[in-house]
């Protein structure tokens, strides 16, 4: 199953088209049950997300059914000092308590901007410090753009990298960025495959703020229209259609989202269609933390 379990509705009120906020622990195990019948794998939590960790700590019954990516903190100076790497091996064995497990899969720099910044490589030298004391299978960094893949592959050679990518955002399809990544053996988990939600939400109930965009979802919805396909079933299609990509993390709020998240899944027809039409060219409403 390539969809991943992202975790970030675990630990704190998240998304644009959450209206239920924070997931209860009930409904966390439910979750999780329901991952488990279905073959998914991957769970993708930041020590960041909340108490998002400790929730799954209490939560999975049995940590060697899930393979767990977490993150390290996020550094605000301008140089990366001692007291920093020691903060990420704190930060990352403090995740291990909370989580409940001896190890994890993978861990990933939260903000690839701080590798940039001097003394950068050594968060690298501490995170394959771990790497080496078997904490943490595979290392690597969450980033956005084209750009900062080019710097961080001047750096290291990441065993992960996480990455923005869904129908409107195709920038690193077309730079040919995750093709680059592939070739040199990089796991690619894609995330925000339905934009926070934007992407499925009714075209009465977004936002002003996206008023200048209104015909992308006009767009969307008559792409819909004439496939025949809901939107969830083209955000997933276009996702899974993806060779390059291994993993899709999507987040959900309850069980029955998963569920369904993972029959569209199985049923729908990957590669029927293209979906190059419907890449968005105001790059402003890509990223959600421009929202207003």
């Amino acid at each position: 199953m390539k969809l991943a379990l992202g975790t970030v509705q675990f630990g704190m009120d998240y998304g644009v088209s959450n209206n239920l906020g924070k997931t209860s622990n009930e409904e966390v195990v439910n979750i999780l049950a329901e991952a488990g019948k279905s073959n998914i794998t991957l769970i993708d939590t930041a020590a960041l997300y909340g108490d998002s960790e400790k929730v799954l700590g209490k939560t999975i019954s049995d940590s060697s059914l899930f393979n767990i990516v977490t993150k390290s903190p996020v550094y605000h100076g301008k140089i990366i000092t001692k007291r920093d790497v020691d903060l990420l091996t704190d930060v990352f064995k403090k995740s291990l308590e909370l989580l409940n497990c001896e190890n994890v899969y993978g861990l990933l720099i939260h903000h690839a901007a701080d590798l940039f910044a001097p003394g950068g490589e050594s968060l690298i030298e501490a995170m394959s410090e771990l790497k080496s004391q078997g904490l943490v299978h595979k290392i690597g960094v969450s980033l956005y753009d084209g750009q900062t893949i080019d710097r961080v592959l001047e750096l290291f050679t990441p065993d992960i990298v996480q990455l923005p990518i869904n129908i409107a955002d195709q920038r690193l399809i077309v730079s040919g960025h995750l093709e680059k990544l592939k070739n040199y053996g990089v796991e690619i988990h894609a995330r925000s495959l339905f934009l926070q939600g934007l992407l499925l939400m009714n075209i009465s109930d977004i936002s002003e703020h996206f008023n200048p965009i209104k015909y992308y979802f006009e767009n969307l919805e008559q792409f819909s229209i004439n496939s025949g396909m809901s939107r969830l079933e083209m955000c997933l299609d276009f996702g899974s259609s993806c060779k390059e990509i291994d993993r899709l993390v999507v987040g959900v709020t309850n069980a029955d989202e998963l569920k369904e998240l993972v029959e569209v899944t199985r049923r729908i027809d990957n590669n029927k269609y293209d979906y190059s039409s419907l890449s968005l060219v105001e790059e402003e409403y890509l990223d959600p933390s421009k929202w207003k």
